[in-house]
């Protein structure tokens, strides 16, 4: 059964389509011919005849006869299958049949491994190999732009799934989290399940980093949404929570604290002084950048 971070992710893939075959032109190189975009949820790719196939997407190119040019299969994928190294090839053959058009596989694969596992070519018999496109970290651009996170929401919550637990990924979790709130104009019911997606593989002393950051003046989110979701509005705390929450963020971005810059942190009993130094700790480029002398 599929479990709900799958769901999650297949529903944000169905939310804003035009995301798959963004990253399969921009990041892939793979061209895809000019039209329509027509999406086919809960695909159903079978023939008469059992087995039945089903993909998490299907999203057809459509000219402007309504003719369908191009069949993209997305399959969102969290972990090894060794079944849908037996399906997606059907997948790509029966899209043909049905549509009459050249076809293929992206797979969304936001963990490494799994990406390295789907990118394996797979032999179909003699004189025959598929290779499924993978769109894994390295095809997803990392998102810490919060108006791009707005633009395009959809590409900033793949963006924190694919990056956010990686050194320095905290900012790419904040700008899904926008995003969320960005989409719960839409629908609040689908911005909570988007935020716990980005935030699923966060422990909790970098979940709680992240919610002092979404309290942040230059941070803060403006919806009635995100005000009761993420419990803003509420005191910010003392500052040894402020100095937790800006060591956290700090060990998010990769950077080794020396000791007597991490005891200054905990001595500080200055609540903005600590909430400076975690603002700039979000977009700094260098550790020392984020104690600099204020101007």
């Amino acid at each position: 059964m599929p479990s709900p971070e799958h769901e999650a992710l297949v529903d944000l893939l169905r939310f804003r389509p035009e995301t798959a075959c963004r990253l399969v032109t921009d990041a892939l190189g793979v061209p895809l011919p000019r039209g329509r975009l027509v999406t086919v949820g809960d695909s159903n790719l079978s023939q008469l005849a059992p087995p039945q196939f089903f993909a998490d997407l299907v999203v057809r190119v459509v000219d402007d006869a309504d003719r369908t040019t191009f069949a993209l299969v997305v399959e969102a994928q969290l972990r090894p299958d060794a079944r849908k190294r037996f399906a997606w090839p059907a997948y790509v053959a029966n899209a043909r049949v049905i549509w009459h058009c050249p076809s293929t596989v992206a797979v969304v694969a936001p963990d490494p491994a799994v990406a390295e596992w789907a990118a394996e070519s797979i032999p179909l018999g003699p004189g025959g190999v598929f290779t499924p496109l993978v769109l894994g970290p390295d095809a997803i651009p990392r998102v810490t732009d919060l108006n791009v996170a707005r633009d395009a929401p959809a590409l900033a919550v793949l963006s924190a799934l694919a990056h956010g637990s990686a050194p320095g990924g905290l900012p790419t979790v904040l700008a899904g989290a926008f995003a969320a709130d960005a989409i719960a104009a839409e629908d609040a019911n689908r911005a909570a399940v988007y935020y716990d997606l980005v935030t699923s593989r966060l422990d909790a002393a970098a979940l709680k980093a992240l919610e002092r950051m979404m309290g942040l003046e230059n941070y803060r989110f403006q919806s009635e949404f995100a005000r009761k979701y993420f419990g803003l509005g509420k005191a910010e705390g003392k500052a040894e929570g402020e100095a937790a929450a800006l060591l956290t963020v700090l060990d998010a971005r990769g950077w080794t604290v020396p000791d007597d810059r991490r005891a200054e942190i905990l001595a500080c009993a200055d609540p903005e002084r600590l909430a400076t130094w975690l603002r700039r700790a979000v977009t700094a480029d260098l550790l020392e950048d984020v104690f600099r002398d204020d101007a």
